[in-house]
C-alpha cells in the first residue's frame, strides 16, 4: 500500500483497539448493568465526578453509595468513613497500601455509634456483597488521570469503579501527554 494514498479499508474491518476491544467490552459491561461513560479529550473533571484529574476516588458517588448501603449513617459519619478509606495508609509502599485498602473493602470499618439505634461500634460496609444492586458499577473510557509531580496526563483506555473507588484499569496502550494542567 502506498503511504501517500488514503486507507480505503472499510471501517467495519479495520483492526483497531477502539472498535475491537474497547467498544465490545463497554457494550458488554453496559449489558451487565454498569454505567458506561465514554469520555473524550475535552472532558472536564466533573464529567467523571471529580474536582480535578488527580483524584482517584469518585467522592460524590462514594458518599451516595455509603448512604445507600448504610442508611443509618449521618453526614459527618460518612465523612469520617471516607477519611478512613482515603487518608489512613500504612506507608508509602504502593503494594502495602493496596493490601490495606483491599482489606478495608473486605473487612469493612466501623463508627462509634449508630445514632438511630444507639448500637455501639456498628459495622460500616463499603461494598454490599449480599445486595449487589446497592453498589455502583461505572466504566470510563478515556478518563484523564493527572500526576502533578510529573506534569503528566494519562488517558487509560478503560477505568472501572465499584462503589466509587477504582477497582481496575485497562491501559494497554495509554495516551500520554506532558503538559501544564490546571489545578482545578
Amino acid at each position: 500500500m502506498n503511504p501517500m494514498q488514503p486507507d480505503k479499508t472499510p471501517t467495519a474491518i479495520k483492526l483497531d483497539e477502539r472498535n475491537h476491544v474497547e467498544k465490545p467490552l463497554l457494550d458488554q459491561l453496559h449489558g451487565l448493568g454498569w454505567e458506561v461513560r465514554d469520555l473524550d479529550k475535552h472532558q472536564k473533571p466533573q464529567d467523571s465526578d471529580r474536582e480535578n484529574f488527580t483524584e482517584v476516588v469518585l467522592l460524590p458517588i462514594l458518599r451516595q453509595q455509603l448512604q445507600v448501603i448504610n442508611p443509618w449513617l449521618e453526614t459527618d459519619q460518612i465523612e469520617e468513613v471516607i477519611k478512613q478509606l482515603t487518608a489512613n495508609f500504612p506507608s508509602n509502599n504502593l503494594l502495602e497500601n493496596n493490601r490495606h485498602f483491599f482489606t478495608l473493602l473486605q473487612e469493612n470499618t466501623s463508627v462509634s455509634e449508630n445514632r438511630k439505634t444507639g448500637e455501639k461500634s456498628p459495622t460500616v460496609k463499603f461494598v454490599d456483597f449480599a445486595h449487589t444492586s446497592n453498589n455502583s458499577f461505572i466504566a470510563f473510557a478515556n478518563s484523564k488521570s493527572a500526576f502533578s509531580a510529573q506534569n503528566t496526563i494519562l488517558f487509560p483506555i478503560l477505568s472501572y469503579f465499584s462503589t466509587a473507588y477504582p477497582s481496575s484499569s485497562l491501559s494497554a496502550n495509554p495516551k500520554k501527554y506532558t503538559t501544564q494542567f490546571p489545578k482545578q
